[in-house]
């Protein structure tokens, strides 16, 4: 599915389940996360977040999944800045079962950026771009 099919297809998943969608970030506020993280976001994570800026903190879908406004996606670190000024390798989105697991884009030194799943246990590649990840939601096929 393409990019922008995949965020509509999400939208429309989370509609019919009674979601009330936050408003889409706006360019400007996408732009200060990047400068913030110092991260280049992925084209499909940014026209997601355009058109929906996530979940209100008490909804999730019906895969148990909350995804993140774009005042809480963060580094898995949490709101302390790393030692060093490097940049983080990952930024967390979304969560699974209330912080259970979490989902992250992961950032590879040569520019690719796939969806992990994050859990106390565990790190796992789950999808090789965030329109994988949502396809995956839709299809109800996660990986946990």
């Amino acid at each position: 599915m393409k990019q922008e099919q995949s965020a509509q297809a999400l939208i429309r998943s989370w509609k019919n389940q009674g979601l009330v969608i936050l408003d889409g970030a706006s360019q400007a506020e996408l732009k200060k996360l990047e400068q913030a993280c110092g991260v280049r976001l992925p084209e499909d994570f940014k026209n997601y977040l355009s058109c929906a800026n996530g979940m209100q903190i008490d909804d999730w879908d019906d895969n148990m999944i909350r995804f993140w406004p774009l005042q809480e996606i963060r580094a898995p670190t949490g709101m302390i800045p790393p030692l060093d000024s490097s940049p983080p390798t990952s930024l967390i989105f979304a969560d699974y079962l209330i912080d259970s697991h979490f989902f992250a884009l992961e950032f590879s030194a040569n520019s690719e950026v796939r969806v992990i799943n994050l859990s106390s246990e565990r790190k796992a590649v789950i999808a090789g771009s965030f329109s994988e990840f949502i396809d995956l939601c839709l299809a109800k096929n996660l990986p946990l």
